[in-house]
């Protein structure tokens, strides 16, 4: 005798004019470009109708079709785990592009190895939290095998040729997210792609960590002295303006699946407009750097807190969620998370922000970090003058990443605190802040990103 679900499944592959398949697993290799996105579904009131009765089918099917080797309905962290498999990408991409003329193998390699990885394991873990309706990717182990071939033909062969090589298969990475795409058949046996939120989660991570990891490696390049900054500022701008066109998509597919990951009140859109009409300028590249920073960090909180889901579904939820718990550390890109040290917690060597120290040192696990926000005043109340040396510690000692010339208490304030961004892209632990006493440092506090 069939089961109740069985018969369930029957009556919903039989119902209404329309029926969800999954995608060819082929690769869609076309090339990015906001028309290669447009869509033609139907016309006139057809439009609306078609639009209706796609989102009340396909939310009969989030609710009432059981799945086999998977969760029923999508888990709450979701969102995060396929935007997390964009953004790893994102970062190993850029982070090939302006090495790919390198020879060999140099212990920073070793995080683009990771990140490639870590991108083929969010894409598996993305398919076991996402449910049967729509799978995340339902070919996730050819793609997880392709990462996995690739990380290892990069450790053989890390020579300008093979770089390049990998390089080119990196890029054609952002158009995974096509394979989240549901398709459509009418009548006519007419197969109809059709947008998902889940596709628009990993392109917006893909882009917006390349955007972020190529923009800390022209600060990188303006700090070296070299030549180049400035053309690697331009290549972040243009993947702003393919992110500026998935949120737009993104903003028009809302009304049509029920609702994706509230991200309105964040203005992605207008920020990175605004960044994209800025002259390329040393000060306006360490704005946008911060504003990089402060939107991604933004829009990864929300796909943790608002990933429609089992729970998530059961309430209402505020517009503007609050910051949800972070995923497990093994899931998350190895400088995802932001960790705050400062001396008014005693979390410096000299424990204690005073007095008379010609430096702060902050000791911590050795991990892989992107950059470092430092913080910090010197001699209060003196308007001193100091030459400021901003270090890390890769394991071999102390080395001067930045220098810049410090005036402390500015103004006639009591304390008049300095920010500086410092590019890392590596695995340290430890960062000291040091002007060797010259006006000695009286505070300090570092966010390690």
């Amino acid at each position: 005798m069939p089961s109740k679900s069985d018969d369930h499944r029957r009556k919903l592959r039989t119902y209404g004019k329309f029926i969800i398949t999954s995608l060819s697993n082929k690769p869609d290799t076309s090339k990015y470009s906001a028309t290669r996105e447009k869509k033609t579904i139907t016309s006139g009131d057809n439009m609306k109708s078609f639009k209706l009765f796609l989102s009340i089918f396909v939310l009969c099917i989030l609710i009432s079709t059981p799945a086999s080797g998977a969760h029923k309905f999508p888990q709450e962290d979701c969102c995060f785990q396929i935007w997390a498999a964009g953004c790893n990408l994102g970062w190993a991409t850029s982070l090939m592009s302006y090495t790919r003329y390198r020879e060999s193998w140099v212990p920073a390699d070793q995080s683009i190895r990771d990140f490639i990885l870590r991108g083929g394991e969010q894409i598996r873990i993305s398919n076991d939290r996402c449910g049967m309706y729509p799978q995340a990717w339902s070919g996730w182990q050819n793609l997880n095998a392709s990462l996995q071939r690739t990380a290892d033909s990069f450790s053989q062969q890390p020579n300008s040729n093979n770089r390049n090589q990998i390089w080119n298969y990196l890029k054609e990475t952002c158009f995974w997210g096509n394979y989240l795409r549901i398709a459509v058949v009418g009548k006519t046996d007419k197969k109809i792609k059709t947008d998902t939120c889940s596709e628009k989660y990993f392109k917006l991570g893909w882009l917006i960590a390349y955007t972020q990891q190529t923009l800390k490696v022209a600060d990188e390049t303006l700090r070296r002295g070299n030549s180049g900054w400035a053309n690697q500022v331009e290549d972040a701008k243009k993947h702003m303006s393919y992110a500026v066109y998935i949120l737009q998509e993104y903003k028009k597919l809302r009304p049509i699946t029920g609702r994706c990951v509230r991200i309105e009140d964040i203005d992605a859109s207008k920020n990175l407009s605004e960044l994209m009409r800025l002259n390329t300028t040393p000060a306006n590249l360490t704005q946008m750097i911060r504003v990089i920073d402060w939107l991604w960090s933004n829009l990864q909180e929300r796909m943790l807190a608002d990933c429609p889901s089992t729970a998530n579904n059961q309430r209402r939820l505020p517009v503007n969620p609050p910051p949800a718990t972070r995923a497990p550390a093994n899931q998350l890109p190895p400088h995802t998370a932001i960790n705050h040290l400062s001396c008014k917690n005693n979390e410096n060597e000299g424990k204690g922000c005073c007095c008379f120290k010609g430096s702060h040192s902050y000791r911590f696990k050795a991990q892989y970090v992107s950059s470092v926000l430092a913080r910090f005043d010197t001699g209060k109340n003196l308007n001193c003058r100091s030459k400021v040396q901003l270090q890390i510690d890769r394991g071999r000692g102390w080395e001067t990443m930045k220098t810049i010339q410090a005036v402390s208490s500015s103004g006639g304030s009591s304390r008049a605190p300095i920010d500086v961004d410092v590019s890392v892209n590596d695995t340290i632990s430890g960062f000291r802040i040091s002007d060797g006493c010259v006006c000695c440092i009286d505070f300090s506090e570092i966010f390690l990103r």
